[in-house]
């Protein structure tokens, strides 16, 4: 019923020989409210390095006569039957699919610490030119476009941007009266966005410090390379966890996130030393100067020279990059078996009070067990999979995660299935802002489901405490 709704496949024509690389077919359902889709995007940046080429796109036409797809004609049964007030200020999509490659992986299947930080400079080296040679600002940077290119095992992997939905062209004057106008993943927006909204531009720097996010987000959320994710930590009770909370004022985010990045004034201390030596894991030891380093100039003094920052940053990493040894050379850098994604934790249930996201520790709550509602979900997700949209490839395998204990496991669920989502303390929470669906290679397998159902049956089924996804806080908000 709302969100972009996207679903991307693996596939490989059936007449490609052993040299033709994968493409991907991306399904999404596009804001109309927007001035410009993706594919126009794309075809601005067609011939930049590290941006998804398009090679094909179509919208997706029903009816007689033909008409576009859209959530006008679905959202009409709800309006029949007296739930139109549940629709109010809900934007008009319609479905298109586009055809891209190459085919990439999220950025946290990387090998080593050198590999990690060569992902970003590629992707960022991209951000630049799409923003300097282009006129293109991204505007959505975060762990989930933000990925990383397959190679032959051992080399060194590269970077891709990717998803230039919510992308604008430099210069052009922003709708603020439509539903669009407002762009970027809670946390990972820059403070002054979060803060200052839409009274000031968002600028290339801002790109640059969800960037600087995102790396942080994998240094704190993972213990090793190749998916390994840290035991006995829960993100949403972090420090970070903070800058997620969904029922947060955005000003008072903002506010949290400029105290703690920002350079101090004034003689006051400066809290950002001690925010990445409580956060970081020790594997991500050797990176800690290169992050001071990157907020230094992200978040310093602002340059005469716009671009001059990105060529700061691009220097600072490759300067690192140089230093450090692929495959990793620190013992914590071999293979470890990886976390189980259905283990049975405990979660504390959260609610925000005044002053929640003011950097202080007021969290409160009770703990809860996800083993059995983990399992409720996981029922009601299978019985959402639509086996028409399945892919399967017996023949091929995962060649960059074949090392991984857990990969012959079957294709995990989209719900509390997902490492990253465990380590960071709320799989079922995270799954609706993630937005998109993950798939194991080895397993050959892409599922889809739908999301509007299996968010609807998790807030039937999830005890009192346990924390609303943003589509849920949106639907209780138009409720009232």
């Amino acid at each position: 019923m709302r969100g972009r709704g996207t679903v991307c496949w693996r596939c490989r024509a059936c007449d490609a020989g052993p040299e033709d690389e994968d493409v991907v077919i991306k399904s999404l359902w596009a804001d109309q409210s927007r001035a410009h889709t993706e594919a126009e995007f794309l075809r601005v940046a067609q011939g930049i390095e590290g941006i998804s080429t398009l090679i094909a796109e179509e919208l997706v036409m029903e009816g007689d006569p033909l008409m576009p797809r859209s959530t006008a004609n679905i959202r009409q049964a709800l309006r029949d039957h007296s739930r139109d007030t549940e629709l109010v200020g809900i934007e008009e999509r319609h479905q298109y699919r586009l055809v891209l490659k190459p085919y990439a992986l999220h950025v946290e299947n990387f090998s080593s610490r050198k590999e990690l930080l060569n992902v970003f400079k590629d992707a960022i080296s991209a951000h630049e030119q799409l923003v300097y040679d282009r006129r293109i600002l991204h505007s959505d940077i975060s762990d989930n476009n933000v990925m990383m290119r397959t190679g032959p095992p051992g080399s060194l992997r590269g970077g891709l941007l990717i998803d230039l939905d919510y992308a604008a062209f430099i210069g052009e004057q922003r709708d603020s009266t439509s539903t669009a106008h407002r762009t970027g993943t809670l946390p990972f927006m820059a403070w002054e966005i979060l803060k200052n909204g839409d009274k000031i531009p968002h600028e290339p720097r801002h790109d640059l410090e969800s960037f600087l996010y995102v790396l942080i987000l994998v240094c704190i959320c993972h213990s090793g390379p190749n998916r390994q994710y840290r035991r006995d930590f829960d993100l949403p009770k972090s420090r970070f966890g903070r800058w997620m909370d969904l029922d947060a004022y955005l000003s008072d985010i903002g506010s949290a996130k400029e105290a703690v990045m920002c350079l101090p004034k004034n003689g006051l201390p400066d809290e950002f030393p001690a925010f990445i030596d409580e956060l970081f894991d020790p594997y991500f030891e050797d990176l800690k100067p290169c992050v001071h380093e990157l907020r230094e100039v992200i978040l310093g003094p602002a340059s005469s020279n716009p671009r001059a920052m990105h060529c700061e940053v691009l220097g600072i990493l490759q300067r690192y990059i140089d230093q450090l040894s692929h495959p990793d050379g620190d013992p914590r850098g071999v293979k470890r078996k990886a976390v189980p994604a259905a283990d049975a934790k405990k979660v504390s249930g959260w609610r925000s009070r005044q002053g929640r996201a003011d950097g202080r520790r007021e969290l409160e709550g009770k703990e809860t067990s996800l083993e059995d509602t983990e399992r409720i979900i996981a029922v009601s997700a299978r019985a959402l999979f639509t086996e028409n949209d399945c892919y399967q490839d017996d023949d091929e395998e995962d060649d960059d995660e074949q090392d991984d204990d857990n990969a012959k496991e079957a294709a995990p669920l989209p719900v509390g299935g997902h490492g990253l989502r465990g380590a960071r303390g709320s799989d079922l929470a995270d799954a609706a802002m993630v937005g998109r669906l993950r798939s194991s290679q080895t397993a050959g397998v892409l599922r889809s489901y739908n999301e509007d159902d299996l968010e609807r049956r998790r807030e039937e089924q999830l005890p009192d405490n346990y924390r609303l996804s943003s589509s849920q806080t949106k639907r209780r908000k138009l409720k009232q």
